[in-house]
């Protein structure tokens, strides 16, 4: 049945299937299973990856299948991928390895039926899904306790990191601290008490690119290109701990990985050239100027670089054959094998006392391990796994234990490999997997190794790609949608973008054929949009009931550029828009009534302007931020002079009287023509009001927003309620024409809550906004509710 529908409303129906039935964490975990059984080194395989779920299972946090399904602001939860994983592995043992395919098979039949994948699965196993999550938590749930020497030392038992910590001036701990729904900082460990502080907080740091040597900090930032959404750079940055301020090395490069050489004198990156290639390159250092290049062949990739001494570098190299150990010798420019892992999982390198040590696998956990002569030394093992080590030529080191709470910090006075451990781990659950895949029947498809040639791309002609027909329709005055129907089309490279339809808008028969189109291929984006449509009113005069029916025909074409500006902490924007738009009306044939004006123009000119601080998931607004937007309106061209227009609004976020409160001040003008508005209006008005409508108009209004609770409601498949927020407000409004003035103001509260209902995936903030207008004195209730799509 999902393939006759999809038939005529396209794809469409694969995604709204997927959305109504299938959990993400079975897609999620069904993908993770399929290239760990039938590869050689799968996520499945990864002991550092699955070790997030053990720890969960096993700790005392409050868990249920609803926060694992759509996360929690209070709690930490694995994610879909991770325990996902666990839970389809352990499907297939109850009920064999055919069982997911047999539940999408159903689902596919029966995509009317509610909850069909949650049946389907109790068909064959007699375990629902909220069952089979039980069951998982069960089998992952091991002993764990807390060491007395784990950093920092605190019986605050919220999920927080602290990862890649460093040893600096002999005695200092550095690390990136990730604290839940918060984002990350870089801390110090005071060396008396072991409490850390906040030595900054750096913009879209990446947690695997940090290193710390002396008195200096480095680290790489992700930062978007001005214009260009999909791509990005990784430019580094460095932090001298007696400075205020962090400073970046070189704008637009393509540096990852940075580690300081015992001198503090140079820095090796990995970079990775426009060609996709990677090269180990050398620089100076704080000046960044180049000193030297090794580059390495296509395919072949860089990982985990360390300083050998003070002239050589080792690192992780991956090929097709799989991972080696690998010292480079800057001197003579030449490598030499350390240690060939083939596929067993390795990562994180460093060098304790002369010593190369890495993260490796043992029985299914993530060990550390001593690179000898004679082979893989055990050097810790330990809690749900270990990573990060770094130490000094003293044998002075430290490293990370994974706990229920997140990754903690153990010191070390000395060094002493101790067991020699196989080579090849006998941990092997997935290999019976894929024995058990190899007995199904296949259809094995010789594939193509050849590489196609290449032909010219024609923009023009593939402006066009339909791929889906929607049932339904967007009016953009209401912002809801509507009765309707929209044939959609996206271009292969996702440049253009055209919707085509007819949507419905109210019971007196407004109606309309509507055309869009988009093209994102160009520095300013370009647009039009078209409308032919059927308009009705019904009005009573001396006369009795009169009934006007008229076509209006409408068109617009438009231009803008979006510029983004990151830098650290802080997103700057600037987007100039320009706009031209023709109205055409026509009253029908024998008509009574006739339009004194049956043509407008108008010509849109508009700036917007932005600064905001990057802020997380718990902020209800940027701790510190301003949007200020301009806007300019006339009707330069033939037809009915509509006049011009003005208008201009300012927008400013301040922290407010607690974490993750925050003030939202607004403030706005408007002048334009008397009479009826052919413009609209831009400019806000009271919330929960119809206020007196004049030319001329300056409104302003403050909104202090908060979190009321984060309680992770669980309602089963009805409801999932995970965070309740407040809102109080006052608003005030001024307009003006001529010898007349009306003021008009209004305060209230909102209260809303962020959920998920009936288990679908797009979150809702839904509640009700209760208003007070001093004016009329009467309250205003409205009921609030967004169902936000950008969020899936």
């Amino acid at each position: 049945m999902t393939g006759t529908l999809a038939s005529i409303f396209g794809q469409h129906t694969t995604g709204l299937v997927f959305g109504l039935h299938l959990p993400k964490w079975f897609i999620e975990g069904d993908a993770v299973y399929s290239e760990t059984v039938w590869s050689n080194s799968g996520r499945g395989r990864d002991p550092m990856f699955r070790m997030k779920s053990k720890a969960w299972a096993s700790s005392l946090q409050k868990k249920s299948y609803n926060q694992l399904l759509f996360g929690s602001y209070s709690n930490y939860s694995p994610g879909a991928y991770n325990f996902g994983y666990e839970m389809v592995t352990l499907g297939r043992q109850i009920a064999g390895v055919a069982l997911w395919d047999s539940s999408t098979r159903f689902v596919a039949r029966r995509p009317w039926q509610p909850f069909a994948f949650s049946a389907a699965l109790k068909r064959q196993t007699g375990l629902t899904t909220r069952s089979l999550f039980d069951k998982t938590l069960s089998s992952l749930k091991v002993d764990s306790c807390n060491r007395a020497d784990f950093l920092p030392k605190s019986t605050v038992t919220i999920y927080e990191d602290f990862i890649k910590p460093r040893l600096i001036q002999g005695q200092v701990i550095v690390a990136i601290h990730e604290k839940f729904g918060e984002r990350a900082d870089i801390v110090a460990f005071d060396s008396s008490s072991m409490i850390p502080y906040t030595l900054l907080k750096p913009g879209n740091i990446a947690s695997e690119s940090f290193d710390a040597k002396g008195q200096w900090l480095v680290w790489t930032e992700q930062e978007p290109h001005i214009r260009w959404e999909h791509q990005q750079f990784s430019v580094v940055w460095a932090f001298h701990t007696s400075g205020k301020k962090a400073f970046r090395l070189r704008a637009k490069t393509r540096w990852f990985l940075p580690i300081l050489s015992p001198d503090v004198n140079r820095l090796a990156v990995i970079e990775i050239g426009p060609n996709g290639r990677e090269s180990l390159v050398i620089l100076s250092f704080p000046e960044g100027m180049f000193l030297q290049r090794m580059d390495v062949p296509s395919g072949v990739h860089l990982m985990s670089p360390v300083w050998f001494g003070d002239s050589g570098i080792i690192f992780l190299r991956l090929d097709e054959s799989g991972k080696t150990l690998v010292a480079y010798d800057i001197e003579s420019q030449q490598q030499r094998l350390l240690y060939d892992f083939k596929f067993r999982y390795v990562l994180s390198s460093a060098v304790i006392a002369g010593t190369p040590v890495v993260t490796t696998e043992l029985n299914g956990e993530a060990v550390l391990a001593a690179v000898t002569p004679s082979g893989l030394r055990l050097v810790s093992a330990e809690g749900f796994g270990v990573n990060d080590a770094s130490g000094d030529s003293t044998g002075k080191w430290l490293h990370t234990v994974y706990t229920p709470e997140g990754y903690r910090i153990v010191t070390h006075d000395c060094f002493t490999p101790g067991i020699l451990i196989e080579k090849t781990s006998n941990w092997r659950k997935e290999d019976d997997f894929a024995t058990q895949e190899m007995q199904l029947p296949l259809r094995i498809v010789q594939a193509d190794t050849s590489i196609p040639g290449t032909t010219d791309y024609s923009r023009l002609s593939h402006l066009f790609r339909f791929h889906s027909l929607a049932p339904a329709a967007y009016d953009v005055t209401s912002q809801e949608a509507v009765p309707g129907i929209t044939l959609l089309s996206q271009n292969t490279t996702g440049t253009a973008v055209t919707s085509l339809g007819y949507r419905y808008l109210n019971s007196i028969g407004n109606h309309e054929l509507f055309g869009t189109f988009d093209f994102y291929g160009l520095y300013p984006v370009i647009g039009a949009e078209a409308t032919i449509a059927r308009r009705q009113t019904i009005f009573i005069n001396d006369e009795g009931r009169n009934e006007l029916n008229w076509t209006q025909t409408t068109a617009e074409i438009r231009t803008y550029i979006p510029l983004l500006f990151s830098h650290g902490n802080h997103n700057y924007g600037l987007t100039p828009q320009f706009s031209f738009k023709g109205e055409w009306y026509r009253m029908d044939d024998g008509s009574a009534f006739s339009f004194s004006n049956d043509t407008y123009q108008s010509l849109n000119l508009s700036l917007q302007l932005y600064h905001t601080n990057k802020s997380s998931v718990n902020d209800p607004y940027p701790r510190w931020g301003q949007i200020l937007y301009g806007l300019y309106r006339q009707s330069p061209f033939g037809g009915a002079s509509l006049g011009k227009m003005i208008a201009g609004e300012g927008i400013f976020y301040f922290p407010g009287f607690m974490p993750h409160h925050g003030f939202r001040l607004y403030t706005g003008y408007e002048q334009q023509p008397a009479g009826m508005s052919y413009y609209g209006y831009v400019v806000d008005f009271p919330r929960g009001s119809n206020s007196y409508r004049l030319p001329n108009r300056a409104a302003g209004g403050i909104t202090y927003a908060f979190p009321i609770l984060r309680p992770d409601w669980d309602f089963g498949k009805l409801a999932y309620i995970q965070r309740l927020n407040g809102k109080v407000f006052y608003d005030a409004n001024l307009g003006w024409h001529s010898h007349l003035n009306h003021y008009s103001s209004s305060f209230g509260l909102e209260l809303t809550a962020d959920c998920h209902l009936l288990r679908l995936i797009p979150p809702v903030n839904t509640g009700i906004r209760v208003s007070w207008l001093p004016d009329n004195q009467l309250f205003s209730v409205e009921w609030l509710m967004v169902v936000r799509f950008d969020a899936i």
